[in-house]
């Protein structure tokens, strides 16, 4: 008889180089780590990034990226989590932190001058950061 395992555990590790799909020909040098683990009716993910492109596509077309994106997800389901992300009715409370440079969209250092269009705020000015939250309820029909 074949055995279920009751948890599963998933993660990745990636480092190196990459480039925007856009025009702008600035490389990054990245590293990140992101895991999934699932308990009956119990699912937690998170992903440590570090000089990375933000989560939406327009980030690395316009090559936007964030210094430091942290980012944990609690979620709860009816029945047994789906390990490979299939959809399914969960409930569930994701928090992230972002840490903004010259190279992140909302970037807005107090006390300096908003820069022309198209062009960056100086080197050398302090972080600034963000803070996300957001429950949610997937349903699944």
């Amino acid at each position: 008889m074949l055995q279920v395992p009751t948890w599963f555990l998933y993660s990745r590790i990636y480092l190196g180089t990459a480039e925007p799909n856009g025009d702008n020909i600035r490389l990054i040098h990245r590293f990140g780590a992101d895991t999934r683990i699932a308990w009956p009716s119990i699912a937690f993910s998170g992903h440590l990034k570090v000089n990375d492109f933000g989560p939406y596509d327009f980030h690395r077309d316009h090559n936007l990226t964030y210094p430091l994106q942290v980012m944990a997800d609690l979620s709860f389901t009816l029945g047994a989590p789906k390990y490979f992300g299939l959809p399914q009715t969960r409930l569930g409370i994701r928090g992230t932190y972002r840490t903004l440079d010259r190279y992140s969209n909302r970037y807005a250092p107090e006390g300096v001058t908003a820069p022309d269009e198209g062009d960056l705020y100086p080197e050398g000015l302090d972080n600034g950061e963000e803070w996300e939250i957001r429950t949610y309820l997937h349903l699944v029909i």
